[in-house]
């Protein structure tokens, strides 16, 4: 077995060695070949997310060295779709720009409009619709041009979907966008009927747009609609390979019956998207899914399950804090062991930076001291012409100082609010560094317009004065908390958001 294993591995070295005596054609034919698996249909089921990005940086890095465009510009294309899949939308879109460019000088017009509206899907995330829409307009525009057509289908129908995405925040404040909410979204599902009936990719995407048209019809409280669309869904992806495209399905559908009240069959829904999801490690889902089944359990008097449920979701949400903690601290290693390793010469340089500045310091405070002194020595004088009638003032505004300037800093955030003042969130995080982040933590969804929202919330205004604030209905402040809580994924036993806000 040992001898087997040594013939196996000398193989593989004189393989290794043999490829890397072949030419340059020989590299990019294998990088094609890489491209391939990576534009498989399949590849994300395959592979999984961690190997996909593996793969795609090798062949980056690979193409680079070879000058090779086309499979940095597969590869990097990729890498931003996986990023999205993950969240790591910031990540994403720092590729954008490099990708685009690489897109325009091949005139690869399917691959341009692809990278146009996951810009746009950024844009809309970040809470910038006037330049999301923008953005997708243009998309639009080129999409034309695509010469296949199910690629064109394909692309348009995600266009005309994110476009809803727009309309959808924007009915937060003004529900007349709604009917152009339902418009584009029904337009994205037209487009993704019209791709050929033999592409692999059909069921998937007509099912997904089906989805996210019940979705819509479900928080308007259409539910007889919406199962329509969600039925449709299901049967279209019972022989999909990639099971997680059916879980949101399940979900949405168990959300249906627990409106309507069918408390068991909604607990059966959420019963086969929880063991799909678990199969398949599909934690965003999960996210959703078990605090979602625990409230039909405790509608049913089934504390234990409900209890059971909301344990896991407070376990899962651990998890992934801890996982996130760990990668970063896994990157600062790396990026640790090569520092010392490349810059040796900059920490010479440094050590002498730094000598110098501690003279400089030294001299500086000794200038400092001695002024000080002289400082000193005239409030001594006018100390003893003024005497100690401001004593008491002196001692009272000690006792709380930094309460004083953060009941000053409030008010002046309040007021900016009531006015409806542009600068309102900024000045916010002026006071409140780390709401933001937190927030993102949690859900990295927020759009900047949930995160302006939360910050009212977190001063404690309530439903009517939002709306005024906001110069919104009251109905419409009540639709985007409700919103807000999904996001967030609150417990249902927290009835109040304002006393979560809080103790944020």
């Amino acid at each position: 077995m040992i001898f087997k294993y040594q013939n196996f591995f000398i193989i593989f070295l004189l393989v290794c060695i043999t490829t890397n005596c072949f030419s340059q054609k020989l590299t990019i034919k294998k990088i094609d070949s890489l491209c391939k698996i990576l534009e498989d249909n399949d590849a994300f089921v395959n592979l999984g997310h961690k190997k996909i990005l593996q793969l795609s940086n090798d062949v980056y890095i690979n193409s680079k060295k070879n000058n090779y465009e086309r499979g940095q510009l597969i590869a990097l294309k990729k890498i931003i779709e996986t990023d999205f899949n993950t969240n790591q939308l910031k990540d994403a879109d720092s590729k954008i720009p490099e990708a685009i460019q690489l897109a325009e000088k091949l005139n690869d017009t399917q691959k341009l409009v692809s990278l146009i509206d996951y810009k746009a899907k950024y844009l809309i995330h970040l809470g910038f619709y006037k330049e999301a829409r923008e953005k997708l307009n243009l998309a639009l525009s080129l999409s034309t041009k695509i010469s296949d057509k199910d690629k064109m289908y394909i692309m348009r129908a995600s266009i005309f979907n994110d476009i809803g995405s727009v309309f959808e925040e924007l009915s937060a404040e003004n529900k007349n966008n709604l009917d152009s909410l339902y418009y584009y979204v029904d337009r994205a599902y037209v487009e993704a009927k019209m791709i050929s009936t033999n592409n692999p990719k059909r069921n998937r995407l007509v099912a997904q747009y089906a989805r996210v048209n019940g979705a819509s019809l479900l928080y308007a409280g259409r539910y007889e609609d919406a199962t329509k669309y969600f039925a449709e869904a299901e049967k279209l992806l019972l022989n999909e390979k990639d099971t997680r495209y059916i879980v949101p399905v399940y979900r949405f559908l168990g959300e249906v019956e627990y409106k309507k009240a069918h408390l068991e069959k909604s607990i059966d829904y959420f019963q086969k998207a929880i063991v799909l999801a678990e199969k398949s490690e599909y934690y965003t889902e999960l996210v959703f899914l078990y605090p979602a089944i625990a409230s039909p359990y405790k509608d049913l008097k089934n504390f234990e399950k409900s209890t059971y449920y909301l344990n896991l979701s407070r376990k899962l949400n651990e998890k992934i804090e801890l996982e996130k903690k760990s990668n970063v601290e896994k990157v600062s290693i790396e990026n640790n062991k090569e520092e010392k390793k490349e810059s040796q010469l900059e920490l010479y340089i440094l050590a002498g930076l730094m000598i110098v500045l501690s003279i400089a310091l030294g001299l500086y405070l000794r200038f400092k001291l001695k002024n000080k002194k002289t400082v000193n020595t005239f409030e001594s004088k006018q100390k003893n012409i003024i005497g100690d009638n401001n004593a008491d003032i002196i001692e009272d505004t000690d006792k709380h100082p930094l309460k004083n300037i953060d009941a000053e800093q409030i008010k002046y955030l309040i007021d900016l609010a009531r006015n409806n003042d542009e600068s309102f969130y900024l000045k916010f995080l002026e006071v409140f560094p780390y709401f933001n982040k937190k927030l993102l933590s949690i859900s990295p969804n927020l759009s900047m317009s949930d995160l302006e929202y939360c910050a009212l919330i977190k001063l404690d205004f309530n439903t009517k004065e939002i709306a005024q604030a906001k110069d919104i209905s009251i109905r419409t402040v009540e639709s985007k908390k409700y919103r807000l809580r999904k996001k967030l994924n609150l417990p249902e036993d927290i009835k109040n958001i304002n006393s979560w806000f809080s103790d944020f």
